[in-house]
């Protein structure tokens, strides 16, 4: 096994390493819970308000992420792997008050020392294991009483849960902020940030079980282009913009531009006109408008207009 790069045991292998009954039983729970979650909208919107953080990470580190739904592990419902980094995090998810350590027999206990144990086979070096529960008491009492054998790798979190995910992003700030983030607007509303949560869930579904974070962006972006902001890692979207451009925009007499979230943004001194493009900087479209406004080289507002 190469001590860089992590490894996944073949079925024989796990058998030898946990046992038949374990290996059985892992089967048997990835076959019925394919079929108990598909389409569940609590899995759907936590596995898209994880790609949003991750995206933030992607952009600021340039590490990309793969997650899996229904994964092959004893950690099953949501995992997300870093192979790059050797780093692992796994999700169970519970939409239910009725939720403990020590239910069945301590299964859940034992099913999160098995992915401990595996996973650090397996090579990776940093193991994260979370239960996820949508009561948010449960959940602390939960986590404030995590059996010692997985307390080195295992925290319980909450997350929410309603029918209707626009109550459940507005009665939560952080999850608001998170989706915000990755909105094309400055001042994302709260419908602004439905929509970013929405087309990441849809794009999801499209790529689902396993896709990169970066895979689920894209097809975000190739489905609704206007609600996500653009975003390459390492990359100034402002130095899109090239010098001889702004000297013609900085030219025309109460025109005022920025870029903001990688759209250029224009408005004027007088009335309330104003407006953003519809193409971001990075669209290969921006350079060909560019090219347009060298060569016009508008003097007005109402020579460019037709550009924008």
């Amino acid at each position: 096994m190469n001590a860089m790069t992590p490894t996944r045991l073949s079925n024989n292998a796990l058998a030898q390493l946990v046992g038949d009954a374990a290996v059985a039983k892992r089967r048997a729970r990835i076959v019925g819970g394919v079929a108990a979650a598909r389409g569940h909208d609590y899995e759907q919107l936590f596995i898209a308000h994880r790609v949003a953080r991750l995206l933030m990470k992607f952009e600021t580190t340039g590490t990309d992420a793969t997650v899996e739904w229904q994964s092959a592990e004893f950690i099953d419902d949501v995992v997300v792997r870093r192979d790059s980094a050797l780093c692992v995090k796994a999700y169970q998810l519970k939409n239910t008050a009725e939720v403990s350590w020590t239910a069945n027999q301590n299964t859940i206990t034992e099913d999160f020392q098995l992915q401990a144990t595996v996973s650090a086979i397996e090579g990776y070096t940093r193991t994260r294991l979370r239960l996820v529960c949508s009561d948010r008491d449960r959940a602390t009492r939960l986590n404030n009483g995590v059996p010692a054998t997985i307390a080195a790798q295992t925290k319980a979190i909450f997350f929410p849960y309603h029918e209707k995910v626009q109550k459940v992003i507005e009665g939560h700030a952080w999850m608001r902020d998170d989706f915000a983030l990755l909105s094309r607007h400055a001042d994302p509303s709260l419908v602004d940030c439905v929509d970013v949560a929405s087309v990441l869930a849809g794009a999801w579904s499209v790529l689902k079980p396993t896709a990169a974070v970066s895979a689920v962006f894209q097809q975000a972006r190739r489905t609704s282009p206007t609600i996500l902001r653009p975003f390459v890692p390492g990359a100034d979207p402002a130095a899109r913009l090239r010098p001889e451009v702004r000297v013609i925009l900085d030219g025309l007499p109460g025109f005022k531009y920025d870029i903001v979230r990688g759209f250029l943004k224009w408005s004027l001194d007088a009335g309330n006109t104003s407006g953003t493009l519809k193409i971001d900087c990075f669209d290969p479209d921006f350079d060909a408008l560019q090219d347009q406004i060298v060569q016009r080289t508008p003097a007005t507002f109402e020579e460019i207009e037709e550009l924008l």
